[in-house]
C-alpha cells in the first residue's frame, strides 16, 4: 500500500488570481495560516524596458527562493492609469490579500523591495524616487500640502535617511494594506481638474489618492533607504538630483 499524500497547503507560484486554498492539497511544505497574501500589481501604461523587466523577474525569483508570502500578480494594460490602479485595488480586495504592492513599469528596484516595505508595518508606504522637474532640475516625487491655500508644494530634494511621513508621494512603488481601501473614498485613484499647485490644472491619480488618504485619516509614509531608479529618457536616481541641481 502506498503512502498517503501529505495534506497541507501549497506554495503559490505567481499567477493571475489567488488559488483556492480552502481544501487540502498534496504538497511537500505546509504554509502557516498567518502567512501574508500579497497582490503585486503593475499598471502598465507604456512598454517596459529591459531594466524594469529584469527587476520584476528578480523580485519574483527572490520570492520563489524564500516563499514567506502567498503571492499573486495582476497586470493591467488600459490606457487609463487611474482605472488600472483601481482595478488592481479591487483585485486585492476580491482576492482577500493583506497587501497590494503597486509597481509601475518604469521603475528600477532591488529584489528585496517587498521585504523592506512590509517590515515598516505602515498602512501606506511608498519609496522615494526621482524625476525631471523644471529644465535641468531633478527632484523627488514628494509633496507638502497647504490646506488653507489648497496647494501642493514639491520637495526640491530629500535628505532623510529613515522612513518619514509625507502629505503626498508618487505611486511608482507603493505598498498598501488592503484594509485601508474600506476607509478611503472611491474612486481611490482618479485624474481630475483642479488648481492643486501653481500653473498645474490636472491632479494626478497618485496625488488624488494621497489627498483621499489624508481625508480618511490614513498616514502616508516614504522610505528613502533603497536605491530606486525611474526610467524616462534614462534612469533617474538620487545622484541626478544632487549633481544636476548643483550645476
Amino acid at each position: 500500500m502506498g503512502k498517503k499524500p501529505f495534506s497541507g497547503k501549497k506554495i503559490i507560484i505567481p499567477g493571475k488570481d489567488f488559488p483556492d486554498l480552502s481544501g487540502p492539497t498534496p504538497v511537500a511544505v505546509r504554509i502557516p495560516k498567518e502567512t501574508k497574501k500579497i497582490l503585486i500589481g503593475m499598471p502598465i501604461g507604456r512598454p517596459m524596458s529591459n531594466l524594469p523587466l529584469e527587476c520584476f523577474v528578480n523580485l519574483i525569483a527572490h520570492l520563489a527562493r524564500d516563499p514567506k508570502y502567498i503571492v499573486a500578480t495582476k497586470f493591467t494594460t488600459s490606457a487609463y492609469l487611474d482605472c488600472n490602479r483601481n482595478d488592481i485595488a479591487r483585485q486585492g480586495i476580491e482576492g482577500k490579500s493583506d497587501y497590494v504592492l503597486m509597481i509601475d513599469s518604469d521603475m528600477v528596484y532591488p529584489d528585496t523591495i517587498l521585504d523592506t516595505l512590509i517590515s515598516r508595518n505602515r498602512d501606506v508606504i511608498g519609496v522615494v524616487y526621482y524625476s525631471p522637474r523644471k529644465v535641468g532640475k531633478v527632484g523627488p516625487i514628494l509633496y507638502d500640502y497647504h490646506p488653507k491655500k489648497k496647494l501642493w508644494k514639491e520637495w526640491p530634494e530629500c535628505d532623510k535617511e529613515e522612513p518619514f511621513r509625507v502629505c503626498g508621494i508618487g505611486t511608482g512603488i507603493m505598498l498598501i494594506k488592503t484594509k485601508i481601501f474600506d476607509k478611503v473614498e472611491q474612486p481611490w485613484f482618479s485624474f481630475f481638474t483642479t488648481k492643486y499647485r501653481k500653473n498645474v490644472a490636472i491632479m494626478g491619480e497618485d496625488i488624488a489618492f494621497c489627498l483621499r488618504c489624508m481625508a480618511a485619516g490614513v498616514e502616508l509614509w516614504a522610505d528613502p533607504t533603497m536605491n530606486i531608479g525611474h526610467c524616462k529618457d534614462y534612469t533617474y536616481t538620487k545622484k541626478d538630483c544632487v549633481s544636476k541641481n548643483d550645476k
